[in-house]
């Protein structure tokens, strides 16, 4: 959970975009997508996360202009997304933007 929590927080430093996307796909698919061309990058701050895991999530409404992806959520409006994780002794957030080109 530390090495994740610690992934986490460098993502938000680096934010994350791509060109690989369909581009018939929701705004909030593409949030998603660009999440995980940043996971399946060389360089990821995710490291030990396993995008092929991640990409079986299911996107779920939160309402208004918010989905659940895991401890994600992403708000296609505002291109941003922001995670929360619970561990023991600590409460983590983050917050980043993604761009699909």
């Amino acid at each position: 959970m530390k090495l994740l929590c610690t992934a986490i927080c460098v993502a938000i430093l680096f934010g994350c975009s791509t060109t690989a996307v369909d581009q018939n796909l929701s705004d909030e698919e593409k949030g998603k997508a660009a999440l995980l061309v940043l996971m399946r990058s060389k360089d990821s701050p995710f490291e030990g996360a396993d995008p092929k895991v991640f990409e079986k999530i299911k996107l779920k409404s939160r309402g208004g202009d918010e989905f659940q992806w895991g401890a994600f959520v992403i708000s296609p409006g505002t291109k941003t997304y922001s995670a929360q994780i619970l561990g023991p002794g600590c409460n983590w957030f983050f917050h980043g933007r993604f761009t699909v080109e």
